[in-house]
């Protein structure tokens, strides 16, 4: 006999919700709690997959769950994804950072990217190492 699985389709009831941006986001919330409560019931995190219908509700779902984890992340769950965006290298805002210092040396607009590197030192690396060190701390 085979591995065995578990299916889990959810509806998100949409009273209380006038606009399709509320009715994301109670879905969002929704999804979270499922997937904290099944990993609290055994599953692994590597055994959980998601289906959406459109590219864009993966991207949301992703960006819900790095939220989750810097804010309220719930002990013995993991809020980590992959998606096809987080597979490509060029994606990440480390590496467009570390291009982009380069850029400038090579010096083709570099005000341009004297700017994105500003912007991501203060948006995306400063709110990472400040992680770091409150875990460091505890």
């Amino acid at each position: 006999m085979g591995p065995t699985g578990y299916v889990r389709v959810s509806f998100v009831e949409s009273e209380g919700a006038t606009k399709k941006s509320e009715f994301k986001e109670k879905a969002l919330v929704l999804l979270i709690d499922q997937l904290e409560e099944v990993q609290k019931s055994g599953v692994k995190p590597e055994d959980i997959t998601i289906l959406v219908r459109e590219n864009s509700d993966a991207e949301l779902i992703a960006k819900a769950l790095w939220e989750k984890k810097k804010s309220d992340a719930k002990p013995g769950c993991t809020y980590d994804v992959i998606t096809s965006d987080t597979l490509k290298i060029g994606q990440s805002p480390v590496v467009r950072f570390v291009v982009n210092f380069f850029k400038i040396y090579a010096r083709k607009k570099p005000q341009l990217f004297r700017a994105e590197i500003l912007y991501g030192y203060y948006r995306i690396l400063v709110p990472m190492m400040d992680i770091k060190w409150r875990k460091s701390r505890c």
